[in-house]
């Protein structure tokens, strides 16, 4: 089910400058390009996944992954800022010192960091109370028991099916997450302190600074 080699951090900044020049930045010098990332907001989503799914089994140490991970994402969030994004959120792993060098060199920048990890702990050993019935289960798979999980035959494959109430369970495949479980996330990345700095920070920031020149 998945692909045995991953792209690298080097081929999706390769697809993201392909994109800039062929699309979101096409009749724009360099200068209106980096006017133009620097009002927008760059949002780096949790990275390396599916690559602890593949570990399982391997020679491959959890730690080693982790560093590969953490230094994945830095190379991804200084190609942004290179290319003129001021305000980034960085969601994933706890890459702290990672972050720490990267703010260093980049002062001008609002870099937040999402913490997921606590915030899904949170909605874990509370599940009840953000309208969740099932904290293990997916809700797409094959297999039954606690999990409904088989790496054999995920989501999609013969075999599998689909759960009736996906807003009751906080995981869809196994790997990924509802939508459900994605908007109380959202809800406490924003609103409850799983941002560092706040998301409210951020924004302040923003208004203050205005549009890129």
């Amino acid at each position: 089910m998945f692909k045995p080699k991953p792209e690298s951090s080097l081929t999706e900044i390769d697809w993201f400058n392909k994109f800039l020049l062929s699309v979101d930045c096409k009749g724009k010098d360099e200068a209106q390009c980096k006017a133009h990332l620097g009002n927008s907001l760059f949002w780096v989503g949790a990275l390396g996944l599916s690559d602890y799914a593949r570990i399982f089994g391997s020679s491959i140490s959890a730690k080693s992954l982790t560093e590969a991970s953490v230094d994945h994402v830095g190379k991804i969030l200084k190609a942004l800022l290179e290319r003129g994004a001021k305000y980034v959120v960085v969601q994933g792993l706890p890459p702290q010192k990672k972050l720490g060098e990267v703010r260093a060199q980049y002062k001008d920048a609002v870099i937040v960091y999402a913490d997921t990890w606590n915030a899904y702990k949170t909605v874990l050993v509370n599940y009840k109370n953000f309208q969740f019935e099932e904290p293990f289960k997916a809700c797409c798979g094959a297999g039954g028991g606690l999990l409904n999980f088989d790496l054999h035959s995920l989501c999609g494959s013969t075999g599998t099916s689909v759960c009736k109430n996906p807003q009751s369970y906080i995981s869809w495949d196994g790997i990924h997450f509802t939508e459900a479980m994605h908007k109380q996330l959202a809800q406490l990345f924003f609103h409850q302190g799983f941002c560092s700095p706040s998301f409210d920070a951020l924004i302040e920031a923003k208004s203050k600074n205005g549009p890129a020149a």
